[in-house]
């Protein structure tokens, strides 16, 4: 397992096909899990994670974000600020936090299970044709 960690300004970090812990830190940075299962952590700022194959954890903490999980089952975390998710292929959960938050959804993708949280949020469904996808819309709060 390798732990790569970012430094105070726009770090780029890039895993390898075993487990992975990426930290960005402060910065916008860009986080590149690859194989493995990985543990994507932004950090503040703007970031940008992306998962690969495996089942990686990608938390985008504070910051306008951007994740996408990849192949596997994946569990996405936009934390503070008006992030974009996408689970891509695999069952993912997927939780916007607060924020105006967009969760992705494409045809392909998997069962996910989104969840918005406090703020303002679009699911955004792509590609579906009606046979053989169910969406399920629970809205929560006042």
């Amino acid at each position: 397992m390798s732990t790569l960690i970012g430094g105070p300004g726009n770090d780029f970090l890039v895993g390898d096909n075993n487990d992975d812990n990426l930290i960005g830190g402060a910065g916008n940075d860009t986080l590149l899990g690859l194989g493995g299962n990985d543990l994507l952590d932004g950090g503040a700022d703007h970031d940008t994670l992306a998962g690969a194959a495996g089942e990686d954890v990608l938390d985008g903490r504070a910051g306008n974000d951007l994740l996408s999980g990849g192949d596997g089952i994946d569990l996405l975390d936009g934390g503070e600020g008006n992030d974009t998710l996408i689970g891509d292929r695999g069952d993912d959960n997927i939780n916007g936090a607060n924020g105006n938050d967009r969760l992705i959804w494409n045809n392909g993708d998997g069962s996910d299970i989104m969840e918005g949280g406090a703020g303002f949020d679009v699911v955004e469904v792509n590609g579906a044709n009606g046979a053989g996808d169910n969406f399920a819309l629970n809205p929560f709060g006042p």
